[in-house]
């Protein structure tokens, strides 16, 4: 409980979870003296009376006339300015300022004073991060070798051969496979329909239980396979029941690769060989890096959230729980998953719902916070740059939505540059430690 004062008012404000304020004020006989004179003026200037010009009558006759009226318009009037001048005094602001505060009116009297009592969402008092106090640990960015540049042309040349097809021999090292999958739910029910996949049978290209499981395998053969555990954020609760899968190889393959000449390396924007292989290798140590500074930025997120706890506003939390919700349910049916197993998965969906949706907004308004103290700026070049990286789609293919609605997307994108700013605020006093 906290107690403010001023010569007219007395307010009591009571701070509960989830932001919910229970308030309440009480007021002066002087102070209601001064709302009932106003409303007795504002009836004055609505109402025309014989022999009175309009706004002229006086008091008395008002009184007469139009008691109830000017009572009614006195306690509204009453309650406004003793909740304003509340709000002030102990320095909160309603969260949504569109919904009505809920009031009661315990007493407005022109003679004795005022007592209300409010409850209402006041915005969160959000913690100003320090920078310097976060400590995370600084992930090696992995070096880019030779062999790593190699076996990227290697994939880059796949991608543009020509294919053998093999028959009459079992699957071996090096070959491409295709397999048709179909999800086996773990409830028993129906296999989903089935998706054609492409698998190099390399081990550093495919996980350990699809290699061995197409090893020997030959054209036609059908099988059931079931992989190990995925592994999940440390931070989100939703474990995803094991399913198997129907695997049926199709075809067994082998790639007719180009050569490495002049026309291949024009290709990639290249000169010559050597040309083409530090443009590749730049293109490696840029994704390493941006996978270390993900890593970093994840790391920032979860040491602030820790250190800088803060109550949110129960609507805003609904509202983007809702929201998190119908995205998990959306991605867990995108997946084939079956009806009944996502029924069977609806206390940790709930879960996973409110621990993402407390990470992502209790981390915005600190980031945001941290981001406006340091007046971190973004420049139009910055948004324009960043709106065409976002609007190259995987293909290459730009998405105009994003281009021909600049306005529309800008705001986001702002929000989006700020709190990445300020993460690498974070991480550079980390670093400079």
């Amino acid at each position: 409980m906290q107690e403010h004062k001023t010569d007219d008012l007395t307010v009591t404000v009571d701070q509960k979870p989830q932001c919910v304020v229970e308030m309440e004020i009480k007021a002066t006989p002087k102070l209601a003296e001064e709302e009932y004179q106003r409303a007795i003026k504002h009836i004055r200037k609505e109402v025309s009376l014989p022999g009175f010009r309009k706004g002229k009558a006086p008091e008395k006759v008002i009184l007469t006339k139009y008691e109830k009226q000017v009572e009614g318009e006195f306690r509204n009037l009453f309650l406004n300015r003793a909740t304003k001048e509340a709000m002030r005094l102990a320095a909160l602001i309603p969260w949504n300022r569109e919904e009505s505060i809920n009031a009661d009116i315990v007493q407005a009297k022109r003679e004795e004073g005022g007592h209300f009592k409010l409850k209402f969402e006041s915005f969160p008092e959000i913690p100003l991060v320090d920078p310097k106090a976060i400590q995370i640990e600084q992930p090696e960015v992995k070096e880019v070798t030779d062999e790593a540049v190699e076996k990227h042309i290697d994939s880059l040349r796949y991608h543009h051969a020509e294919w053998e097809e093999v028959e009459g021999r079992e699957i071996q090292e090096g070959d491409f496979v295709i397999a048709e999958m179909s999800i086996i739910p773990s409830d028993g029910g129906e296999p989903s329909p089935g998706r054609e996949s492409n698998f190099h049978m390399d081990k550093e290209h495919l996980e350990t239980w699809m290699y061995d499981y197409l090893l020997g395998k030959k054209t036609g053969e059908k099988g059931t396979v079931t992989p190990p555990p995925p592994e999940k954020p440390e931070d989100d609760p939703l474990s995803r029941p094991l399913r198997s899968f129907e695997v049926t190889v199709k075809k067994i393959q082998l790639p007719k690769l180009e050569e490495m000449d002049e026309e291949f390396f024009k290709k990639f924007g290249a000169e010559s060989e050597e040309n083409f292989k530090e443009k590749i290798k730049e293109y490696l140590v840029g994704r390493e890096k941006e996978m270390a500074k993900n890593k970093i930025h994840r790391a920032i997120q979860l040491e602030i959230l820790k250190h800088y706890p803060f109550e949110l506003p129960k609507s805003l939390f609904d509202q983007e729980k809702e929201r998190s919700l119908r995205q998990i349910l959306e991605d867990l049916k995108q997946a084939h998953y079956s009806d009944n197993e996502i029924k069977g998965m609806n206390e940790q969906v709930e879960m996973s719902a409110r621990a993402r949706t407390d990470t992502s907004l209790r981390s915005h308004f600190l980031l945001m916070k941290l981001a406006e103290t340091l007046n971190l700026n973004i420049t139009k070049e910055e948004i324009f740059q960043e709106l065409i990286r976002e609007s190259i789609e995987a293909g290459g293919t730009i998405q105009p939505d994003l281009m021909q609605q600049v306005e529309k997307y800008e705001p986001l994108i702002r929000e989006k540059l700020m709190l990445n700013k300020a993460m690498e605020h974070i991480a550079e006093q980390n670093s400079a430690e």
